[in-house]
């Protein structure tokens, strides 16, 4: 029996070194998470590139129609960064960003519904919309998440 307790301790000590059994359940930390995080982003990006921009800044319709489209894929790019584990003292903070990221979607989709109305603050409402993203954007890249905030703009 002495001669099996190291054997047992090496493969309990394989298991807590390598995250095997109950430790890989744990929250990663903000490296790991900025990893997997910039990994949906990256995707989202692709995806976000096939969106074809209307060349005719007059056309308000198209342009509605890109901000909304536009405004889907954020929201499901917000939608599948919120479900990844974070890291425990991040939590908040990565809330709080997401929801500064959602309000902005939210102020997309009201401009492109002004723009289909033809109400003259649209413009109004878009810089406003331009200053709160770049200011959510600077959050991300603050927190290290850059190809998820100003890189991804």
């Amino acid at each position: 029996m002495a001669k099996r307790l190291p054997l047992i301790a090496a493969v309990l000590a394989a298991f807590v070194v390598y995250g095997v059994g109950a430790c890989s359940d744990s929250a990663p930390d903000r490296a790991h998470y900025i990893t997997d995080a910039e990994q949906v982003c990256d995707r989202y990006a692709k995806l976000g590139a096939q969106i074809v921009r209307p060349t005719d800044l007059g056309d308000l319709p198209a342009q509605a129609q890109y901000l909304r489209r536009s405004a889907d894929l954020n929201q499901q790019q917000v939608d599948e960064l919120r479900k990844l584990t974070r890291p425990d003292a991040d939590s908040d903070r990565l809330s709080s960003m997401y929801d500064e990221v959602t309000q902005v979607i939210s102020t997309q989709r009201g401009v492109a519904d002004m723009m289909e109305r033809g109400d003259p603050q649209w413009k109004a409402k878009l810089l406003e919309m331009t200053k709160a993203a770049r200011d959510s954007n600077a959050k991300i890249d603050a927190y290290g998440m850059k190809r998820c905030g100003s890189e991804q703009a």
